[in-house]
């Protein structure tokens, strides 16, 4: 799972760049907020382990073009000087402590709510782009409930947490 994320969100990261220079940074910025929010969407319902990874890849190229739109936007928006240094320094403050937090509260969120919680989540958080902190809350409790319906009633087509992936073990140290 974590390879299926680092590869594109490392090995995009200078080519979306670029492509952010040339059509926009707003508008890739938003387009891998976007992009973020429907592979979060995919991988919470997610039936099988070539979504679930198709879903964490498309997470992976959502941030690879994010990033560098939003680091491009900070240094076009603040003029050289102790205030661009300043946000700069809060950017690169809430990146480490996002990866880390989210490493870290990612397994208590998938031992509260299982793996589904995880991607699903990413919904809640992504207040930008036109998409609400509330409607993503609601959006992601609508999607839990509604799999964990499918899973307690067991009917072909629905969707059972126990036919899905087996998420990766984690281990301790």
């Amino acid at each position: 799972m974590a390879t299926a994320y680092a590869l594109p969100a490392a090995g995009f990261t200078l080519l979306c760049g670029r492509i952010a220079d040339l059509a926009g940074r707003r508008r890739m910025f938003l387009a891998g907020l976007v992009l973020l929010c429907a592979a979060s969407l995919g991988g919470g319902l997610a039936d099988g382990l070539g979504t679930l990874l198709a879903a964490r890849a498309a997470q992976g190229l959502a941030t690879a073009i994010s990033m560098p739109a939003a680091l491009a936007l900070i240094t076009t928006t603040f003029a050289e000087g102790p205030l661009r240094d300043r946000a700069l320094g809060l950017n690169g403050a809430i990146t480490a402590a996002g990866f880390t937090t989210g490493a870290l509260l990612g397994g208590v969120l998938t031992e509260l709510t299982g793996w589904r919680g995880a991607f699903l989540v990413v919904l809640s958080a992504l207040d930008d782009a036109g998409v609400a902190v509330a409607a993503g809350v609601t959006l992601s409790v609508a999607a839990l409930a509604v799999l964990r319906r499918g899973a307690r009633s067991g009917g072909r087509g629905s969707a059972s947490v126990r036919r899905g992936p087996t998420p990766p073990a984690r281990t301790s140290g």
